[in-house]
């Protein structure tokens, strides 16, 4: 899947959203649903459509995304960011048996063996981006041609996570631009901006933090 010393002095360490309990209100908008990784049946959709939901593949503007377990693709590292709510499919099925939209919140996925390998809860990552923003607000982000995922898929994980992608790197540095490229192509990028490898990124999306330490290129023990 999608997967210098100035770095050092911002961050010795997460700089983390704190997390607090949002209060959940009902809302009457009628849900647009997202599928990654697995697909809804044409029963399915008929259902939930009669219902007054509909099926989307725009992660920016839907409500709900469906998936079977934490997957680190594109919709679902978007859809932590816009703390869009991010259910298993029974949420789908027995709102279709019950006739009504259920609250999301009691079927939020929980996959502990991929929470476990990327040291995060997804539930408080979703807390901290509703509570706080997510966790890219007021940082811009200069994508190397040479990262991959590509740059537009970036840029969109980017720009969901509150972000600004930048094409260019700005002519002089500032506090709140970094880099991200690979570690062959860092040290054309080096003084110029922090450099980080793209797990601060793909990860970060996940824990909605920025660890600066732990994914600079300038740690050696970087796994590419």
């Amino acid at each position: 899947g999608p997967v210098e010393d100035e770095l050092h002095e911002k961050s010795s360490q997460c700089l983390s959203n704190s997390f607090h309990e949002q209060e959940e209100t009902d809302e009457e908008i009628p849900p647009s649903i997202v599928y990654t990784g697995i697909t809804a049946s044409a029963t399915m959709k008929k259902s939930i459509e009669a219902m007054g939901g509909s099926f989307s593949d725009d992660i920016s503007s839907c409500t709900h995304l469906v998936s079977d377990q934490v997957k680190r693709t594109l919709k679902f590292l978007c859809a932590i960011g816009k703390g869009t709510h991010i259910v298993n499919e029974s949420w789908v099925q027995k709102s279709k048996t019950a006739k009504k939209f259920l609250d999301a919140s009691e079927f939020t996925i929980q996959d502990r063996e991929c929470e476990r390998k990327f040291r995060f809860s997804l539930k408080e990552s979703l807390s901290k981006a509703r509570s706080f923003g997510p966790f890219l607000s007021g940082w811009s982000v200069y994508v190397s041609s040479k990262c991959e995922p590509k740059p537009a898929q970036l840029k969109q994980i980017i720009e969901c996570n509150g972000g600004k992608f930048l094409r260019t790197l700005p002519k002089s540095p500032n506090s709140q631009t970094f880099a991200v490229t690979i570690a062959s192509d860092a040290a054309a990028i080096k003084g110029r901006a922090p450099v980080c490898d793209p797990e601060v990124l793909l990860t970060g999306a996940l824990r909605q933090e920025l660890c600066f330490d732990e994914f600079s290129l300038r740690a050696s023990s970087l796994e590419l």
